[in-house]
């Protein structure tokens, strides 16, 4: 009697067991451990090498490109390629996989070989050790010749108070961002719409409740940018 339910307990775990090789492909995401009669499923970790995200911002004479992602070990560089129509994409730039910008999934390059009113095209390309080679999406962004100039922040360095001074050759939405070292936006002037001519906003850290120290200024005018570092001393 004790042989016979052996035997059957035996034919019950080893249909269990064929049950799951026969749906095993649904489990093909997850990692599986037996413990005695316990089959359990563990979740994956969040994928390698997965690019979370690509963009471009245009500056007066330039173009950066930023991306991000979780990048094991098994990715070198990345090569940065570039066009002028979407296709017949060269590459312009390699970055190093340990060269980042301000932390270790960051990565940057400022295209400064770009013309004004050209409509530019760009894509990321890189590999694993493993062979698998990954193109991202196509993404643009163009430099204008006209809008804004920053003329100074003065004083700068300064005590108590800068003024910010900017020109507008053409009616643009205005928006002044003051961020911190961190890249943190620590104060945000909505200008609004404002016609051609000169204008002058005044800025001080503490009387905004802020420390001393090194701040960077960003005029958004409709979606271009300018930026400049001022800095408050104690």
């Amino acid at each position: 009697m004790i042989n016979f339910l052996q035997k059957g307990i035996c034919k019950i775990q080893l249909g269990i067991l064929c049950l799951l090789l026969t749906f095993g492909g649904s489990f093909a995401a997850a990692q599986s451990t037996v413990i005695g009669n316990v089959f359990s499923i563990v979740s994956d970790p969040e994928p390698e090498n997965e690019l979370l995200s690509f963009q471009a911002k245009s500056y007066t004479a330039s173009i950066e490109c930023k991306w991000s992602g979780n990048f094991s070990a098994s990715v070198r560089n990345f090569e940065l390629q570039r066009a002028a129509k979407s296709v017949d994409f060269v590459t312009i730039a390699t970055i190093d996989r340990n060269t980042n910008c301000g932390s270790n999934h960051t990565f940057c390059f400022e295209d400064k070989n770009v013309a004004e009113n050209v409509k530019y095209f760009y894509r990321l390309k890189y590999s694993t050790n493993e062979g698998l080679v990954v193109h991202s999406t196509i993404i643009s962004a163009k430099v204008n010749s006209h809008s804004i100039v920053i003329a100074e922040a003065s004083p700068n360095p300064y005590k108590e108070r800068t003024t910010i001074q900017y020109m507008l050759s053409n009616p643009s939405l205005v928006t002044l961002e003051i961020s911190n070292e961190a890249g943190e936006i620590v104060k945000r002037f909505q200008q609004g719409l404002q016609k051609e001519g000169r204008y002058a906003v005044p800025f001080s850290a503490k009387e905004s409740g802020l420390p001393s120290g090194k701040y960077n200024v960003t005029v958004w005018f409709d979606e271009e940018s300018y930026q400049l570092s001022i800095t408050e001393t104690e």
